[in-house]
């Protein structure tokens, strides 16, 4: 179960829409981006949008899709009230950046986030 840090007193501009793309493999970060999410998007149902694929190279399969759980297990602290809705959209397969490359790193994800 992942709860919110402590907000800061800094006020930050809100975000209706944020794009992230290939950022989820950085595994290690997940919960600072959660926390990022929570801070940056409109109360008003603000939306992210992530695309990435999968590069083995860099992190497994399983722990780049793990961000999924995470974001939904993600409340507020003191509140076990869900932050986040997550909606998996339809995977597209494009062509390999690099000839010789698996077909798997052409093969981008989506994510919706939408703040509840």
């Amino acid at each position: 179960e992942t709860s919110s840090p402590p907000t800061s007193s800094i006020s930050l501009p809100k975000f209706d829409v944020i794009c992230a793309t290939d950022c989820l493999f950085i595994t290690w970060l997940h919960e600072h981006l959660i926390a990022a999410l929570e801070e940056l998007l409109n109360e008003d149902h603000g939306v992210a949008i992530f695309a990435f694929a999968i590069h083995a190279a860099y992190s497994k399969a399983k722990d780049v899709w793990a961000f999924v759980d995470k974001v939904k297990a993600y409340h507020r602290q003191g509140d076990s009230s869900p932050v986040f809705d997550v909606e998996t959209l339809p995977s597209v397969q494009l062509t390999p950046p690099k000839k010789g490359m698996p077909d798997e790193q052409g093969l981008v994800h989506t994510l919706r986030v939408t703040k509840l």
